[in-house]
């Protein structure tokens, strides 16, 4: 009998406890502390029964999914999170607001790159294109890089028998489909986008769209929130819009330059959509990991 346990303790592979929240904000002086060691908090990490959120000269916002709510812990409490409840060591230590719960299928800095080398595009592509893959909305953004030297941009969506559905025309690099126009229907497009200078055209970038409409998550977070936009960054790939969550991702990437978790999470997200350049951009700032 005990010979059998064994074997089969060996054949089942240990699974990590799911995740009971996620940080959402914090000062540097807020810690998390897990069994006897103590890191710092940062935007994103996840949460676990049994941690406990120390806030010292901070506070902290944090998501707890067992009682779909945000909260935060004022200065000097130490939270302790259990598999149903947050406790304080007072009424007072926590502020409740109710919240969906949103957590990431994996952890950021928790992503694996192993193969994503081998699939990097090839050649120099003249514009990196940011939009592709299944996407929520019927009025997408559309988002490039831009390219030094464009006097103009040439943008074009087309549908999927080639019939062209509506062209852009200026120096922008980010321009969202118009509301003059019919909104798009469920199915497959493509966007081509070409630069424009002296008189003479780069080769066009393209990428295959399929819109898929969320009438939920399209509606942008319309805010610099670094909690909002994470967590509808996440919903967003959960759902399987890889290409809009990588917009806020970049986003958070701007006010935290230094994180390379959101770049490891970038480099995934463009690959998941199809856009091997942005990928490779992404890797290109990763450096070595």
């Amino acid at each position: 009998m005990f010979l059998s346990v064994t074997l089969f303790a060996l054949l089942v592979p240990f699974q990590n406890p799911p995740p009971v929240g996620m940080i959402l904000m914090s000062d540097s002086a807020v810690q998390i502390q897990r069994g006897t060691s103590r890191t710092p908090a940062r935007l994103g990490d996840l949460l676990y029964a049994g941690d406990r959120v120390i806030t010292g000269t901070g506070q902290a916002t944090f998501l707890f999914c067992p009682t779909n709510e945000k909260l935060t812990a004022k200065t000097g409490v130490t939270i302790e999170l259990g598999p149903s409840a947050a406790k304080g060591p007072d009424a007072s230590a926590l502020t409740r607001v109710a919240a969906k719960c949103a957590l990431p299928q994996v952890a950021l800095g928790a992503e694996s790159l192993e193969r994503v080398g081998g699939m990097r595009a090839r050649g120099d592509p003249t514009v990196v294109l940011y939009l592709g893959g299944t996407i929520s909305s019927a009025r997408p953004t559309f988002t490039w890089a831009p390219l030094a030297g464009t006097r103009e941009y040439r943008l074009s969506l087309t549908d999927a028998y080639g019939v062209p559905v509506w062209e852009f025309r200026g120096q922008a690099t980010t321009v969202s489909y118009p509301d003059s126009s019919p909104a798009l229907k469920d199915g497959v497009y493509r966007w081509n986008v070409y630069a424009e200078a002296d008189g003479r055209s780069s080769s066009p970038q393209n990428a295959p769209l399929r819109i898929k409409v969320d009438t939920e998550l399209s509606n942008p977070v319309a805010t610099t929130d670094p909690a909002a936009m994470l967590l509808r960054a996440t919903e967003l790939e959960n759902a399987g819009y890889p290409a809009e969550a990588a917009g806020y991702f970049r986003a958070l990437r701007d006010m935290n330059p230094a994180d390379r978790r959101l770049t490891r999470r970038l480099v995934v997200l463009y690959r998941n959509a199809g856009l091997m350049a942005a990928m490779e951009e992404e890797l290109n700032r990763l450096g070595p990991d």
